[in-house]
């Protein structure tokens, strides 16, 4: 499959993609919007503590079935799952430290965490010789400890904001 790009001097940039990395990536894409929307659908209704308890629980489940099945495309869609699932947690996470904390704090918590989760992820892309069932099993262990952490957040849905 060829992707089209037009240059702001009218010239054309073809990339050659391959169709099931296009697939695979729309999947995901469609899985990021559909957290998203649910987040949106959601946090009007319950507070977000439940909401990102939950979310934590099911990506749990879901890291732990992908680490156990070898068909393809239940991975897939399970990746999709999660990615849905991470998204409604991690926004409902900017919303929970917008609520508890001043913008200062917020934003250095939020660009520390995300530094680490990077270069979490570029140890585990770069090291080759850890197998993928223990980074599954980690991931897995995060999230449920994210279940536990967002049960012992005070709700501070009815309090003030603080700045």
């Amino acid at each position: 499959m060829d992707l089209h790009f037009i240059k702001a001097t009218n010239q054309t940039c073809v990339f050659r993609v391959d169709y099931q990395v296009y697939t695979n990536f729309l999947i995901l894409s469609g899985a990021i919007m559909l957290g998203k929307v649910l987040l949106f659908a959601i946090i009007m209704k319950t507070r977000s503590k439940i909401l990102m308890c939950f979310s934590s629980i099911l990506c749990c489940l879901s890291f732990l079935i992908i680490s156990e099945i070898n068909d393809s495309v239940s991975k897939i869609i399970l990746s999709g799952i999660i990615i849905c699932l991470y998204g409604t947690m991690e926004s409902s996470l900017y919303i929970k430290s917008i609520e508890m904390y001043p913008t200062v704090i917020r934003s250095t918590g939020i660009g520390v965490t995300r530094c680490i989760g990077l270069a979490f992820f570029l140890i585990f892309l770069y090291e080759k010789t850890l197998p993928v069932n223990i980074i599954l099993w980690l991931n897995a262990g995060l999230f449920a400890g994210a279940a536990i952490l967002s049960l012992l957040l005070e709700d501070l849905t009815k309090k003030p904001m603080i700045e």
